[in-house]
């Protein structure tokens, strides 16, 4: 059986220096390495488990590979103005969620994410092994990309695998609906 190789290599993905983004696809099997020579690397793989190697402090999501769940959280969209020109996006669902499964060391730790606002977005609960983190509002009367949002303060008592859940469960009263979209999402060891 002849197994097929597709390696592309994006420059500085998330517009930080010192980054080296790889894809490779072997088959059916699509890895992302992303590189820091200050932290380390960092890999996502078909089954949408995050690991940090090295023990650096930061960790890259793709959303554009398998994440290791979802409901009604899957188009993948295509958007010029959008960092990585696209998004990850819910259907617009009410409860439509995406989950991947990140391998954490103890401390404390922030989410951060990266989505397009507009008037239809949804609040976004984060949450890590079933424990709410907190919400994120994505309304905007207008569209804006690259909109960044955080939640400090994240301990992390015990290292291991973790479920890193992202719900669209409820919407600002002005929204028109429930829809989530996710252009980039890390995680950073703070202490």
């Amino acid at each position: 059986m002849k197994v097929l190789t597709n390696e592309i290599k994006y420059a500085q993905p998330l517009a930080e220096p010192n980054f080296d983004y790889k894809r490779k696809q072997i088959g059916t099997v699509t890895t992302s390495t992303l590189t820091d020579a200050g932290t380390g690397t960092h890999i996502v793989g078909d089954t949408g488990i995050v690991s940090d190697l090295v023990g650096g402090s930061v960790i890259t999501i793709d959303p554009f590979s398998a994440p290791y769940t979802q409901s009604s959280f899957s188009d993948l969209t295509v958007s010029t103005d959008s960092l990585l020109n696209g998004f990850l996006q819910s259907s617009g669902a009410q409860n439509a969620y995406v989950e991947w499964r990140v391998n954490l060391q103890p401390g404390t730790w922030t989410v951060s994410i990266m989505a397009k606002k507009a008037n239809n977005m949804g609040t976004m609960t984060v949450a890590l092994d079933g424990t709410s983190l907190g919400t994120i509002d994505w309304y905007a009367a207008s569209d804006a990309a690259n909109q960044v949002a955080s939640i400090t303060g994240v301990s992390v008592t015990e290292g291991g695998t973790k479920l890193l859940r992202l719900t669209m469960a409820d919407k600002n009263g002005s929204s028109s609906n429930y829809v989530g979209r996710v252009q980039s999402l890390k995680l950073l060891r703070t202490a």
